[in-house]
């Protein structure tokens, strides 16, 4: 879940023209199913999608789908809703 917050954190201030980390994120809702087990710490593999991406005056919102997967068959699913300040 961390990891998955700080690679959020990442692509909004990349989406955001940002050049380096300037804001700091707040998790405002999260939701985890752990599907099957990640076993191996090798080969992990994450697929994000944003499906809101919104900057009103100072703040930024996103929303996103995420699935880190490994190469034993290991699966878990998030959604994540967060903020920029």
């Amino acid at each position: 879940m961390e990891f998955l917050s700080q690679l959020k954190i990442i692509h909004a201030h990349h989406e955001a023209g940002f050049e380096k980390k300037e804001r700091e994120g707040w998790m405002l809702e999260s939701h985890i199913k752990c599907k099957r087990s990640i076993r191996s710490v090798e080969n992990i593999k994450v697929k994000m999608v944003f499906t809101t991406f919104k900057i009103t005056g100072s703040k930024i919102m996103a929303t996103c789908d995420a699935e880190v997967t490994d190469d034993q068959g290991g699966l878990f699913e998030a959604q994540l809703k967060s903020m920029l300040l």
